[in-house]
C-alpha cells in the first residue's frame, strides 16, 4: 500500500470515527430531552394534583356551607346548585386529566427501563 492508500484508509477511519461521534452526541442529545420532557411532566402532574386537593377543599366547603345553610332554613339557590355542579364537573375534569397525564409519564418511565436493559439508554445507536 502506498502513501496516499494509508492517508486514504486513515481519513475514511477518521471520518467513521467522526460519525459515530456524532450519533453518540445525537443520542445523548435525544436523551437529555426525554430527561428534561419526563420532568415537565412530573411537574405538571404535580400542579394538577395540586389543583385537584385546592378543588376537593373547595367543593367540600361548598358542601359544609349548603349543610350550614339548610340547618338554618336556607336552602340553596338554583344558581349555588348550578356553580356546585360546575365545579364538580371541571374538578372530574381535572382528574381525568391528572390520571392521563400519570399514566403518560408511567408509560415513559416503563419505556426508558426497558431501553436501559437493553443499553439504547445509556450507550446509543451504534
Amino acid at each position: 500500500m502506498d502513501n496516499s492508500e494509508e492517508q486514504s484508509a486513515e481519513e475514511l477511519q477518521l471520518e467513521a470515527e467522526i460519525r459515530m461521534i456524532e450519533l453518540d452526541i445525537a443520542a445523548l442529545d435525544k436523551k437529555e430531552a426525554q430527561r428534561r420532557a419526563r420532568e415537565a411532566l412530573r411537574d405538571e402532574l404535580e400542579a394538577q394534583e395540586q389543583l385537584l386537593e385546592a378543588w376537593q377543599a373547595s367543593l367540600a366547603e361548598l358542601r359544609r356551607e349548603r349543610r350550614e345553610a339548610e340547618a338554618e332554613f336556607l336552602f340553596a339557590t338554583k344558581e349555588d346548585r348550578r356553580e356546585e355542579a360546575r365545579l364538580k364537573a371541571d374538578f372530574d375534569e381535572a382528574r381525568r386529566r391528572t390520571e392521563a397525564l400519570r399514566a403518560r409519564l408511567e408509560r415513559l418511565d416503563r419505556f426508558e427501563d426497558v431501553a436501559a436493559s437493553i443499553g439504547v439508554a445509556e450507550e446509543g445507536i451504534g
